[in-house]
């Protein structure tokens, strides 16, 4: 009988930095639940080529837990667009959405698996760090993330995945949800580690919070009145690696 499991989709573009702390901190995770780590790679041979490179250090055991994809795309399209593309790749009923530059606490996995009710999505405090500080520097953020959370693949169907835009999206994916009365579970304490940096979506000055891309998909989700679901879910064509 297969044990019950969980998918991480994580998307990664310039996460080279970044990405093998990440995978590594999934991997280690305290859990017995049976874990897949599913990569988007968005058009970025410096991140493909470090996944290539880090990929031996895992045991091979660890290694098969791990799958790679691209996109056959010539240009960026996005995180949320491999977000909801790689869904369709999963192969367990739990979906948990992480960023390729973050850090999880050794509990994430079986905390969000313990929390999960029938129709709600369980999000996540966590604690802020600078980059080049380390973890333990950090700042306790007691509000949730909205880009990390964890669903099941139906609830995630039934409510139309995120839209298709550069940045954004789950701010949306969000208030479509609460419009829809979809429950939240809310964790009260920290269980995974944020990056700070200028080049995340947060802070870029092409994505950022003062970027005019952000500032214009603000607008809609304010004005906005059609909220029905589930909307037409974008994807891409990803090929595993």
């Amino acid at each position: 009988m297969k044990r019950p499991g969980i998918s991480i989709i994580i998307p990664a573009h310039g996460a080279e930095k970044y990405i093998s702390e990440c995978i590594g901190s999934i991997i280690n995770q305290r859990t017995w639940l049976d874990i897949e780590i599913l990569i988007g790679v968005d058009n970025c041979d410096s991140t493909k080529k470090e996944l290539s490179k880090s990929k031996p250090f895992f045991s091979k055991h660890e290694a098969k837990k791990i799958r790679v994809f691209e996109t056959k795309e010539s240009n960026n399209v996005g995180p949320y667009l491999i977000r909801n593309s790689l869904v369709k790749k999963a192969t367990n009923p739990l979906v948990l959405f992480f960023d390729a530059d973050d850090i999880m606490m050794l509990d994430m996995v079986t905390s969000a698996y313990s929390a999960i009710r029938k129709g709600c999505f369980v999000r996540f405090p966590y604690i802020n760090f600078k980059d080049g500080d380390g973890p333990s520097s950090g700042i306790f953020v007691p509000t949730v993330a909205e880009g990390v959370f964890c669903c099941g693949v139906d609830l995630f169907n039934k409510t139309g995945g995120f839209q298709p835009w550069l940045c954004g999206a789950d701010s949306e994916f969000i208030k479509r949800s609460g419009k829809n009365k979809i429950r939240t579970f809310e964790i009260k304490y920290p269980l995974f580690y944020r990056r700070l940096h200028r080049n995340s979506l947060t802070n870029s000055p092409e994505t950022g919070r003062n970027s005019k891309i952000r500032s214009k998909y603000r607008r809609y989700i304010e004005k906005n009145h059609d909220w029905s679901i589930p909307i037409d879910t974008k994807c891409v064509d990803m090929v595993e690696l």
